[in-house]
């Protein structure tokens, strides 16, 4: 009976910390009805390849944060005559109380990353294009 009982709690173990360490991240192209917006992210591990959105199209990333820090997904985005980047999920930076962001959602838009934010139930977190 002991032996059931220890398995069943490292069973919830498990799950709690697979809960506990899942992330993601939402993209919507929000530039305009006639503008097509190709995206490309990638982490330091997995290269998520190249994706193309219509206007209020939605691409997600689904990934597990790593427990000693450092998962950084960025993506570059690009539509006629523009070509910018920008670090769409940062653990130091969004693993962090009171911002933490585990379902991260961007609207991408002609000036950078406008991602929701839960207290004010709009997209008012701005995030400005990486420096080249």
């Amino acid at each position: 009976m002991n032996q059931i009982l220890i398995v069943l709690f490292i069973l919830l173990l498990t799950k709690t910390e697979a809960a506990w360490n899942s992330r993601h991240v939402e993209i919507i192209n929000d530039l305009g009805p006639n503008t097509c917006l190709t995206i490309h992210c990638k982490s330091k591990d997995d290269d998520l390849g190249v994706h193309l959105l219509h206007f209020q199209e939605t691409y997600w990333i689904n990934f597990k944060i790593n427990i000693f820090g450092g998962t950084l997904f960025f993506c570059s985005f690009q539509w006629p005559d523009n070509f910018h980047h920008l670090d769409v999920y940062n653990q130091e930076r969004d693993n962090v109380p009171p911002k933490e962001c585990r379902t991260c959602r961007y609207m991408i838009r002609s000036d950078g990353g406008h991602r929701y934010n839960e207290e004010f139930q709009d997209f008012t977190d701005f995030f400005k294009w990486n420096e080249k």
